[in-house]
C-alpha cells in the first residue's frame, strides 16, 4: 500500500494598496503609458510593481506584447476582488473622515423617568433634521444620582436629569426650572389651596420613592420637612414616579414630585398644586464629561444648544 501524499499547503500572500491600484490601472487601460499617466508615475516603476505583484502572486496577470497588452485568466479573475478591495479601503477612510468631523457616530443619552420627556423628542428630532448620521441611543429608567454616576464612568455621554450642583470633571447646561408640586387626588382637602407649603404636609403620608433610587426630589423634600420639624410619614415606596402617581390616584397617600412627572402619566385624574418653597429652583440639567471628545457628542451639544431652551441658573 503506497504511502498517500499531502499536498503542499499554499502560501498565503497579501496584496497592499500600492500595488491594487497600479493592478486596476492596467488592467483598465490595458496600456502601461496610459495607465503610468493615470496613476501620475513613469512607466517603468508601474511595470516593475506589476512584476511584483506577479511575483507575489505567483501568476502571470497580463499578457504583453510590443502591440498590445490583455489580461491573463488570472488578471480577469483579480479585477472584480482588487475593485473591492478599494471600495473597501475608501469607504473606511471616508467613515473615519466623517466620525472625526461629527457627522456619524453615536451618542449615549439617559434621561430621569421625571426629566421632561418632551426635551428628550425635541433634541432627537432636532437631530434627525441636522445631524442624520448620528445616532442618539437613549436610555431611560434611571435616576439623577444614577444619571450622573453613569457619566462619569463612561457609560453615558449624556445625562438629563434634576440637580443644583454637578462633581468635578462634569459639565452641563441648565434646561429648565421645573416647579415642585403636591400630588393628590381631585377630592382632596389640599386641592382648596392655592398653594401648599410644607408645614401644611406634616399630617398625612405619603408615596416615596424607594431610599436607594437616588432621587433628587426625594432628598430636597425630606430636607425640607427636617426644617418645617416633622419626618414625613411614608405609606407606600415606589421604585419609579409613574407608580407613584397612580399609587397618589388610587388614595394610597399623596406626593411632591415636579410637574412633567405628573403631566406624562395617563389615566390619572391628579390635581398638581404648588408647592411653597420660596425661591429654591429645581434645575433640570444636560451634563457631559468635560474630557469626553467624541466629536458625535460635539455635534449633539451643538444641536441642543439651538434646540432646548435655557434657564438662568448656575451649577454649583
Amino acid at each position: 500500500m503506497s504511502a498517500s501524499v499531502t499536498p503542499p499547503r499554499r502560501k498565503k500572500v497579501a496584496i497592499d494598496l500600492h500595488q491594487t491600484r497600479a493592478f486596476l490601472a492596467v488592467a483598465e487601460e490595458l496600456h502601461f503609458g496610459r495607465a503610468a499617466e493615470r496613476l501620475g508615475i513613469a512607466q517603468p516603476p508601474l511595470s516593475r510593481t506589476i512584476k511584483q505583484l506577479e511575483d507575489r502572486l505567483g501568476v502571470q496577470l497580463f499578457n504583453r506584447t510590443t502591440r498590445f497588452v490583455s489580461l491573463t485568466a488570472a488578471g480577469s479573475a483579480l479585477v472584480e476582488p482588487a475593485r473591492e478591495i478599494l471600495r473597501s479601503v475608501e469607504k473606511a477612510e471616508r467613515t473615519v473622515r466623517l466620525a472625526e468631523e461629527g457627522d456619524i457616530g453615536s451618542v449615549n443619552l439617559g434621561f430621569t423617568l421625571s426629566s421632561g420627556h418632551a426635551h428628550i423628542s425635541r433634541l432627537v428630532r432636532a437631530m434627525q433634521q441636522q445631524a442624520p448620521g448620528i445616532k442618539v441611543d437613549l436610555h431611560g429608567k434611571m435616576f439623577s444620582v444614577e444619571g450622573i454616576s453613569r457619566v462619569l464612568s463612561g457609560k453615558l455621554d449624556l445625562a438629563l436629569v434634576y440637580t443644583d450642583s454637578l462633581p468635578p470633571r462634569l459639565a452641563g447646561r441648565v434646561i429648565s426650572l421645573d416647579q415642585y408640586v403636591v400630588a393628590t387626588p381631585k377630592n382632596h382637602p389640599l386641592t382648596q389651596l392655592d398653594k401648599v407649603t410644607v408645614e401644611n404636609l406634616k399630617d398625612y403620608e405619603f408615596v416615596m420613592l424607594a431610599t436607594q433610587a437616588g432621587d433628587f426630589a426625594r432628598e430636597k423634600f425630606i430636607h425640607w420637612c427636617s426644617e418645617a420639624g416633622f419626618k414625613p410619614r411614608v405609606a407606600q415606596t415606589v421604585p419609579d414616579s409613574i407608580t407613584m402617581a397612580y399609587c397618589v390616584n388610587a388614595g394610597v397617600g399623596i406626593a411632591v414630585n415636579t410637574t412633567p412627572t405628573l403631566a406624562e402619566v395617563p389615566n390619572t385624574s391628579l390635581v398638581a398644586t404648588p408647592l411653597e418653597i420660596g425661591d429654591e429652583p429645581t434645575p433640570l440639567a444636560l451634563v457631559y464629561h468635560e474630557e469626553n471628545t467624541s466629536p458625535a457628542l460635539r455635534e449633539v451639544l451643538r444641536v441642543a444648544e439651538e434646540a432646548l431652551p435655557h434657564a438662568q441658573f448656575e451649577l454649583k
